[in-house]
């Protein structure tokens, strides 16, 4: 208890507690002579003011390291109520007050983490009045906060109106406790823009108020990714319903999609062929060849036409099938699309056909063999009679009659060697290694050789390698002192050329058309057109366009779907 002038008249036993020692010292003095720095000020105001107003008055301040409530209390005389003296009653609150810095910091740290958030934070009570948002609210509405608080999310157009009663059924299940989400939902932008937000929404309690808080992200970029996804897929499906050969879509070799035209290749009934195993449709004997195919595909090659597997129908009939196969994505995950053509029939007439090639083959083998018996008796009778004739004027007609049979021998020898182009089916095949074969077929070894085509490989006739020994020949019997000779290629934007090339006397311009056509040439004159004849089986073409005097320069133009990497 203090006096009008702050000085003690009373203290009791917790305040003597408090100032140990020295209490009785501060008996004497003011009260104000104990307070920290700057409190002297505010203590004599508090207690002006409670004498001045005959009232009550309380405050907070620090003493002693610790935080106080300060509660001035006026004593009346009860005889003349004039204010005798103040009672100062002080409370610890430090426990209190460290509790409230701590709960400020958390607010502080919280208010910090919500505001930097990359996800999109909005505060609203149940009923849908905005409390507070983050930037990133800002980046997606266009809103500041300043222009969100206390507007209404049903009313001021932010949600698009197809999805309002969607959003008030959220606010809902949050009012009953329930949390929701993701849900997906239109935000009409402050600038007019619309975009597709992902929602989810969580009931909380702030001073035992029920609120809503909304977390949001744009994922407008996404819904136009999985929309464009969708209607590829749509146009993938129609295609394929629509198309003349069988499509399968497989995912870890199982067919989740086939079209019509499977069904009616395979003989099953429409969707019975989903979840089965691809592998179960194809023969033992191509199993392998199938899952070396799916690999490929997954690693991302695009197979084309070309590759024949067999398979079964649902009666077990046998099916030839050309197939082709890609990595595509089906239903938003990876997959492999198989193209499969039914060739049975053209494999079943292609099997006759070579039955029927062989047998006139043979047929062909035994004549051109019993003729060219005859034209060797022909041209030995020939001989002698040139040998026994003394008939001078006779001579000449002899020399035609020999000239004329060794050209008959020289077309019959032709058709042996033109019986088998395009007989035998294409194949792939390395190039290095064919030019390999060629190369020892035609004794280079006094010649420089240049090429490195490993890896490069060509679908072509089998009779490849007659093509390359016959440039070879030519070089080193008509090429004049040849000691160059170089494979080489040059790609193109559709296509691939295969150079060869030689450092002899090179073929004159005139000439360059010539060399191609049948008959023509400096020896039989079938080796170039008989090139020509092999290389047009796969839609292979060949030109001169080397420098007389420079040497020969050979262009193979081989089209991009006809030639691969390996």
């Amino acid at each position: 208890m203090v006096d009008s002038e702050g000085c003690y008249l009373f203290m009791n036993s917790y305040h003597r507690n408090k100032l140990g020692d020295i209490a009785d010292k501060y008996l004497e003095t003011r009260m104000r002579v104990m307070l920290p720095p700057g409190e002297e000020q505010r203590f004599d105001q508090a207690l002006s003011r409670v004498i001045t107003t005959r009232r009550k008055f309380q405050d907070e301040f620090q003493w002693l390291s610790k935080d106080y409530i300060r509660r001035f209390n006026p004593v009346k005389d009860d005889e003349t109520e004039e204010i005798r003296a103040v009672t100062v009653v002080l409370t610890d609150i430090s426990d209190w007050k460290a509790a409230e810095r701590e709960v400020k910091n958390n607010e502080e740290r919280l208010k910090i983490l919500f505001d930097l958030a990359p996800e999109a934070y909005l505060l609203t009570d149940i009923k849908g009045t905005f409390i507070e948002s983050n930037r990133a609210a800002t980046d997606l509405t266009g809103y500041a906060p300043e222009d969100l608080k206390g507007r209404n999310i049903f009313t001021m157009g932010l949600i698009g109106s197809m999805h309002i009663t969607k959003t008030a059924v959220l606010f809902a299940k949050n009012a009953l406790g329930k949390p929701t989400g993701p849900d997906e939902v239109h935000i009409s932008r402050k600038d007019g823009r619309v975009l597709y937000a992902e929602v989810m929404t969580y009931p909380i309690k702030i001073r035992n108020q029920s609120l809503v808080m909304t977390i949001a992200r744009d994922i407008t970029d996404r819904k136009a990714s999985e929309e464009a996804l969708k209607q590829r897929e749509e146009q993938y499906r129609l295609l394929a319903n629509n198309a003349g050969e069988g499509v399968f879509v497989l995912r870890d070799n199982r067919i989740i999609f086939a079209n019509p035209k499977s069904s009616e290749i395979f003989g099953y009934a429409s969707g019975s062929l989903l979840q089965s195993l691809i592998t179960d449709i194809i023969h033992p004997d191509d199993q392998e060849e199938l899952s070396a195919l799916i690999l490929r595909a997954g690693e991302g090659e695009e197979i084309h036409a070309g590759v024949s597997l067999r398979a079964f129908t649902n009666t077990g009939e046998l099916r030839w099938l050309e197939v082709g196969m890609a990595e595509v994505v089906w239903n938003n995950q990876p997959a492999l699309l198989l193209l499969c053509l039914d060739i049975t029939k053209q494999k079943i007439a292609q099997d006759a056909l070579v039955q029927s090639n062989r047998k006139l083959n043979l047929l062909s083998s035994i004549t051109r063999h019993d003729v060219l018996n005859q034209i060797t008796i022909l041209l030995a009778y020939l001989d002698l009679l040139k040998k026994k004739n003394r008939d001078q004027e006779l001579e000449p007609y002899i020399d035609k009659q020999v000239e004329a049979t060794q050209s008959i021998r020289t077309h019959i020898v032709f058709t042996k060697e033109y019986q088998d182009v395009g007989v035998k089916e294409p194949l792939w095949q390395n190039i290095g290694a064919t030019i390999a074969s060629a190369k020892e077929f035609g004794r280079v070894g006094f010649v420089t050789w240049e090429e490195n085509l490993d890896t490069i490989e060509v679908y072509a006739d089998p009779l490849l390698e007659k093509v390359f020994s016959n440039l070879i020949s030519n070089s080193l019997m008509h090429g004049e002192n040849v000691t160059s000779i170089r494979f080489y290629t040059e790609e193109r934007p559709s296509d691939l050329l295969l150079i060869y090339e030689d450092n002899g006397a090179g073929i004159p311009e005139k000439e360059k058309k010539k060399i191609f056509h049948h008959g023509y040439g400096k020896n039989t004159g079938f080796g170039l057109f008989l090139s020509r004849e092999i290389l047009s089986i796969t839609g292979l073409s060949i030109t001169e366009t080397g420098i007389e005097g420079k040497g020969a320069r050979f262009e193979i133009l081989i089209p991009r779907n006809l030639y691969r990497l390996v």
